[in-house]
């Protein structure tokens, strides 16, 4: 066959992969093995084309377009996601000739699909009950963009999801069925990196959260146990693995510390991790909790329970699927941190030879998910799709109607749009600039520090904690340099505090601003707040 998968995201070099693009590289690989020719087309902020395995990966500049709130914001990203993706599909289908097409359900980019090769979606969420609390997204959006998933869905040949759960509440809304294929695993980790698990966590007995730090993955819950349980047991510690988020302004792992009161000085927080440094860290955790308020057959539960861990998952937010409980793993209430603390007890106090069964239990119920086993499932689904393929010209019509409009809204939007791919090819050319000059700094084995010593700065912080922040943070450090804090919007996990452009802002010598495109506008913003130079980090990099 040939398949086009159409996603808002993929695995990009060098950064974490999380469950969309996980499950994307897992089971277009497999299919490749099997002799399909696949194509995976997203979303991104620049356009390439690569190959990974004999999967052709294309990335679809898509302008980051913005407006004056979060929902008008979040659904003109969406008409651009949509309508890029689909624009890029159908030059495609002028010169090649495709089997099937599967969307993903995220930004409902299949909405402005107006072609007649069978097209499917899988729902790699639904937002009314992935989101259904209202914490991390506002119910306005959440609603706006769960109709997007299902105008979306009326177009489709077939409709699946990955669990019972979402399969369920969706069919319910839209009177569509949904089938139910399970995600992929596979360890394509060729060889493993402990130097993290060495260097942050060998030695002690842990237990074990990974993931997005975020309120809809349960932090909120694991905080409230905390306390109680590293006090009673003086032997363990709990580690945290993943991005950093606020959850009502406050970060979640300071939400996670503040939780074990006392005790903080036996949580670790980790930052988010590649597949090659976090399997030696599940691999060494005593059990792993996943309280999660709703989910999707997580990766995280899955992953786990490859490495023949028992996972404390949530009844009723898919981890049923995976997890019999008291038999392979424990299931507790949702939202309930006494359900929870309840079941971590149950497994500290395991006896060994139970313990080895059920994580043996765990380890075997998912080589049912063998990538191999689940390509040949959902190719034999497509056959069953192509066989059965109605004439769905309404919604075709619709669709080129919604299409056209999508057009006319970017093409009036022109000039917005050539400003950011402007503003875009501006920043790229400046990192890069940056880059090669440090790059060039290491290999004539000179030191740019001497800028911090020759004007005696001898407290620092740095503006922008996004990867050369990040690159320059470390750096610093370990030169010996005293960085004393950072600012970003954003609260990424990183070796310093973050404080907001906005807060009160601590004295210091100077602040390096890493996004030197908008150094000037940053500079005027913070002269009056922050007492100390502002620098740009061109300004260190090529001091004479």
């Amino acid at each position: 066959m040939n398949i086009i998968f159409a996603s808002t995201a993929y695995i990009e070099p060098g950064r974490v992969a999380t469950g969309l693009p996980n499950y994307l590289r897992h089971i277009s690989h497999s299919l490749a093995k099997m002799g399909h020719d696949v194509t995976i087309v997203y979303s991104a902020n620049y356009n390439q084309i690569r190959n990974e395995n004999g999967v052709e990966v294309i990335a679809v500049h898509v302008p980051r377009l913005t407006a004056d709130d979060e929902l008008e914001t979040s659904r003109v990203r969406g008409v651009a996601d949509a309508y890029y993706i689909n624009r890029k599909i159908e030059e495609m289908m002028r010169d090649r000739l495709f089997d099937i097409i599967q969307f993903s359900s995220l930004e409902g980019i299949g909405r402005l699909y107006r072609k007649d090769v069978p097209a499917v979606m899988r729902l790699s969420s639904y937002h009314k009950t992935y989101f259904a609390s209202g914490i991390t997204i506002c119910a306005e959006l959440r609603d706006a963009r769960a109709e997007e998933e299902r105008k979306a869905a009326r177009g489709m040949d077939g409709v699946f999801a990955p669990c019972q759960i979402t399969a369920q509440a969706f069919s319910m809304d839209t009177g569509i069925d949904v089938d139910i294929i399970e995600s992929p695993f596979e360890n394509d980790v060729q060889e493993m990196d402990k130097t993290v698990y060495e260097e942050r966590i060998s030695g002690r007995k842990y237990f074990l959260f990974f993931g997005t730090l975020y309120a809809e993955k349960g932090i909120l819950i694991i905080a409230k146990t905390l306390h109680d349980f590293l006090g009673k047991h003086e032997d363990y510690y709990f580690v945290a693995a993943g991005d950093v988020t606020n959850i009502g302004g406050i970060g979640a792992d300071k939400i996670l510390l503040d939780g074990a009161g006392e005790f903080a000085e036996r949580v670790i927080i980790l930052p988010a991790l590649p597949h090659k440094c976090l399997y030696p860290v599940i691999e060494g955790a005593e059990f792993v909790v996943l309280p999660s308020l709703m989910d999707n057959l997580p990766n995280a539960c899955i992953e786990a329970m490859y490495f023949g861990k028992i996972v404390i998952g949530t009844d009723g937010a898919s981890f049923e699927q995976l997890i019999d409980d008291e038999k392979n793993g424990f299931l507790c209430g949702i939202g309930d941190a006494v359900s929870l603390l309840n079941k971590m007890e149950k497994v500290a106090t395991l006896d060994a030879i139970t313990k080895k069964r059920m994580e043996k239990l765990a380890h075997q119920r998912i080589t049912k998910l063998d990538s191999e086993k689940v390509a040949q499932n959902l190719i034999e689904y497509y056959k069953d799709i192509i066989a059965n393929k109605g004439n769905n010209k309404a919604y075709r019509e619709e669709a080129d109607q919604a299409y056209k409009s999508a057009e006319k809204f970017i093409n009036d939007r022109l000039n917005e749009i050539k400003k950011a791919y402007m503003e875009e090819a501006d920043k790229r050319f400046l990192q890069s600039r940056v880059l090669l000059r440090w790059v060039d700094i290491l290999r004539k084995g000179s030191d740019y520090k001497g800028f911090f010593s020759k004007r005696e700065y001898k407290s620092i912080v740095i503006y922008g904690v996004y990867d050369i922040g990040k690159m320059l943070i470390e750096d610093l450090i370990n030169n010996g340099l005293n960085v004393v804090y950072a600012i970003d919007r954003i609260h990424r996990n990183t070796c310093v505090k973050i404080y907001t452009p906005d807060s009160e802002l601590p004295d210091a010598d100077v602040m390096v601003v890493t996004p030197i495109s908008s150094f000037q506008e940053i500079k005027s913003s913070l002269s009056r707040r922050f007492k100390g130079s502002i620098v740009s980090l061109e300004d260190v990099l090529f001091d004479e």
